[in-house]
């Protein structure tokens, strides 16, 4: 029987739940464990988990409180703005650190895994966990893949949320109750006890998350944590983002170098939030600060791509090409880890490249622009923006433009008949070279793999 449990928090998650218990059944019909805690449902969530095999608890505590009307003047005081920020009169919060610890206590195990209702397990071998346990091994991170399309299968039967590569990261909620707590109302986070952490490799667990279109208020609870609990430097990283992701870019920079001008922080944290801080000056068009933002996140923490991809972009943004190809060059240089922080994987495929080509592009260099162009194709050969750009590096007579222009005029009355036909012949000639370019750059061609990487040798590093 395993030694651990699986827990979950749910509301109006009938749909989704068949899914998650279809990649765990082996561990349920094992003797395994799900708990699930319905948060009032008002759909068939309750009997469909029942069904499935779970132990069903209906909470009887209320985990909403509303945001005193008091602490909404001192943030528009504080913020020195008359806008909203996503705060007014009456507006709730969900305690989501207060649920997680609620849950505990209806679990059989000390060990407990919490996963999302909108989650699937990807990979999930709960008998080489029990042989990890036996070891003494109880505190676990593992690989989760949030929304996109990961870049491993997913279930038999089961879409990805949308075609963009996934955001995939480390993620730790396998835990030991005696030992760690939850701590934040929103983007919590265990805490609590100095054990060993051990990494899970892919084979024993994974996770997929799914982003679903259920409205999240975060920034309330995030408010509400950031004036209770002022010393809490995380609080002001996810702060300082969801005022980014609401467009709030002024408000944004204020948290989010209060963040950043603490030297106490997690690095790969602090270099996120320095990126964030460039994105925001980037969206206000303050291109110099954006850069400096982004090479501090780099010096802070240059085991990760992002720093670097954003350098790139934002040099082609003002037509600095040479920067950007380097930028993007040096990007490629820096190779995936454990990912014990988001990001997006196609920061590891056709992300750099994409800025190379673009470079080269302007640059009129068309060999090199097309080997990266190439290579982005071969990675994503159903993205539409980069089978668009096949006019850049198409030269000859019969591009897709030819072929447009073709089929405009073929069959206006002012055509004869006879140039008709030649009409007729070029336009398959467009369609046969469309076909063998795609033959040329299949997913499986060495020779431009290895033209790229002896190019890549030969150029220079960013200090």
């Amino acid at each position: 029987m395993p030694q651990f449990s699986i827990a979950l928090i749910v509301k109006d998650e009938a749909d989704s739940l068949p899914k998650l218990i279809g990649t765990c059944n082996d561990f349920i019909q094992a003797g395994g464990e799900v708990v699930v805690l319905d948060t009032g449902s008002t759909d068939d969530t309750i009997q469909v988990a029942k069904d499935l095999g779970c132990k069903v608890v209906r909470s009887e505590v209320s985990f909403i409180s509303n945001m005193p009307n008091k602490m909404i003047k001192r943030i528009k005081k504080d913020f020195n703005t008359n806008k909203d920020l996503g705060v007014s009169k009456g507006t709730i919060s969900f305690h989501f650190a207060d649920a997680r610890n609620h849950i505990n206590q209806f679990c059989s195990n000390d060990l407990i895994i919490q996963v999302d209702g909108c989650d699937v397990f990807t990979t999930f071998d709960w008998k080489e966990i029990d042989r990890r346990i036996d070891q003494s091994q109880i505190k676990f991170t593992y690989t989760q893949y949030y929304g996109g399309t990961p870049p491993v299968p997913l279930p038999s039967g089961i879409k990805p949320s949308s075609p963009e590569p996934s955001t995939v990261h480390r993620i730790h909620r396998f835990y030991d109750r005696r030992i760690e707590k939850w701590e934040g109302r929103v983007h919590e986070a265990l805490s609590g006890g100095n054990d060993t952490e051990y990494n899970l490799p892919l084979e024993a667990l994974s996770v997929y998350h799914f982003i679903k279109s259920k409205a999240r208020n975060y920034i309330i609870g995030l408010f509400m944590e950031f004036y209770d609990h002022k010393s809490h430097m995380r609080t002001k990283y996810y702060l300082g983002r969801e005022l980014y992701y609401n467009h709030n870019y002024d408000e944004a920079i204020y948290v989010l170098t209060q963040y950043t001008n603490r030297t106490n922080t997690w690095i790969n944290e602090h270099s996120s939030a320095l990126c964030l801080i460039g994105e925001c000056h980037e969206y206000l068009n303050r291109y110099n600060k954006a850069k400096i933002s982004y090479m501090k996140a780099y010096q802070i923490n240059g085991s990760w791509r992002e720093p670097m991809i954003k350098l790139a972009r934002i040099c082609s943004k003002t037509k600095d090409w040479e920067q950007s190809i380097d930028y993007a060059i040096q990007a490629t240089t820096i190779n995936p880890t454990n990912k014990v922080f988001a990001e997006s994987s196609s920061n590891y495929t056709s992300e750099p490249y994409y800025w190379m080509y673009v470079g080269y592009y302007h640059l009129g260099d068309m060999k090199r622009g097309k080997i990266c162009w190439g290579l982005c194709r071969k990675m994503e050969p159903d993205n539409p923006m980069f089978i668009n750009d096949q006019d850049w590096f198409e030269s000859s007579q019969y591009n897709h433009q030819y072929y447009l222009e073709i089929s405009d005029q073929l069959w206006k009355d002012t055509v004869v008949d006879s140039k008709r036909r030649e009409m007729e012949t070029d336009r398959l000639k467009c369609l046969q070279k469309n076909n063998k370019f795609l033959d040329i750059y299949s997913p499986y061609d060495p020779n431009i793999i290895q033209e790229v990487t002896e190019w890549l040798h030969d150029k220079p590093k960013i200090n």
